[in-house]
């Protein structure tokens, strides 16, 4: 009888090991090939100037490049300004990060105000008030400091 009370109270002390279950993130609603269509498209713009409000080629400003890039490369129409890209989008691992995700930044204060196209796990296209639309790196001492994070579009 021991025995078996015994065998008992091991198989329930097994059966509670497990895991609890999983919340599956929402699935990744661009291809792979959607993904370097993104990236193609935001290097199209490199060197271009910096214009507050800008959204073509005379020159953009950091929402307004997203905007533009991804109309162009997937017909999406997406909000217009920093914070409604924040608003509209999820928060993601900066290990899961991949290229087309947004890194959202910081720069003034408190508030979002800052955003740009990942083209891979360190690198974002962005549209610099000093320099124009350029490739950053988020690790950079800069970036690191007004970080506040990765999304990805729902």
């Amino acid at each position: 009888m021991k025995r078996i009370l015994a065998w008992l109270v091991i198989v329930i002390i097994l059966a509670s090991c497990g895991s609890a279950p999983k919340h599956k993130a929402p699935q990744d609603r661009f291809s792979h090939k959607q993904r370097l269509t993104i990236a193609t498209t935001a290097r199209s713009y490199l060197g271009l100037p910096y214009r507050y409000g800008g959204r073509n080629k005379n020159g953009f400003d950091c929402s307004g490049l997203v905007n533009r890039v991804y109309t162009e490369a997937l017909g999406m129409k997406l909000p217009r300004t920093t914070g409604k890209l924040f608003e509209l989008s999820y928060q993601i691992n900066s290990r899961q990060a991949g290229t087309g995700d947004l890194a959202f930044f910081r720069i003034k204060g408190a508030r979002i105000d800052h955003v740009g196209i990942m083209i891979n796990r360190y690198e974002f296209i962005h549209a610099s008030t000093s320099r124009g639309v350029i490739v950053s790196n988020f690790k950079s001492d800069y970036y690191r400091k007004h970080f506040a994070g990765i999304r990805r579009l729902r």
